[in-house]
């Protein structure tokens, strides 16, 4: 069964032969890329061709691309970008889910769904804007890491920014509330089970400046 979330794409491809992500991801690495700006913190364990490829994967999946599952059906592919707010003291920023919508009550990195035709920096700007009230630039989001996981009627693909500068106090515009929480104690937080391997890959490698 395929679950439409969006605008009816004029194409799909499967997974297993895409052909447009096989010609970003063959494409030679750019001399002097950088998985972030200068004012971003020392550069995190990604390298540069890795963060622009990612970039334009995420965007071709707003456009339609689907994923063939085992029983030969389709779910469609949900591209949402969060993000990891650390403050001076290290500390990562969690927001709780607001009542009516999914998951109510469990933490979260914020962030939120990609728009058709917007690009996940840009996604993220938006959403941090209007749930937190808070402004990112994009040189200010260094790629670190991503998470795939399978839900009922959609599977998930969650890139996550880490991001040491913004405007403004982060607060719950949406409902909810925003607590801020150590590295190490993100584990005694009730999250969703997409947020797991972000909070892993945060844990292994650290946010060393």
């Amino acid at each position: 069964m395929t679950i439409e979330t969006g605008p009816p794409a004029p194409r799909r491809h499967s997974v297993s032969h895409p052909p447009q992500i096989q010609r970003i991801l063959a494409a030679p690495p750019h001399a002097g890329e950088g998985a972030g700006g200068p004012e971003c913190g020392a550069p995190l364990d990604i390298n540069a061709s890795f963060a622009i490829r990612t970039h334009a994967f995420l965007t071709t999946l707003t456009h339609g691309l689907f994923m063939q599952i085992g029983d030969n059906s389709t779910r469609r592919l949900l591209v949402v970008a969060a993000a990891a707010l650390v403050d001076g003291q290290g500390r990562v920023l969690l927001a709780q889910r607001p009542v009516g919508k999914a998951f109510a009550g469990l933490w979260e990195f914020p962030g939120g769904k990609l728009e058709p035709g917007e690009g996940p920096e840009a996604a993220l700007a938006r959403e941090l804007r209007e749930e937190l009230d808070v402004e990112v630039q994009k040189q200010d989001m260094a790629p670190f890491a991503f998470a795939s996981h399978g839900y009922a009627d959609f599977h998930l693909m969650m890139p996550l920014y880490v991001v040491r500068r913004w405007s403004g106090v982060p607060r719950a515009v949406e409902g909810g509330a925003v607590t801020w929480a150590t590295v190490e104690a993100l584990s005694d937080f009730d999250m969703p089970p997409a947020d797991a391997p972000l909070v892993a890959a945060l844990q292994q490698r650290g946010l060393a400046q």
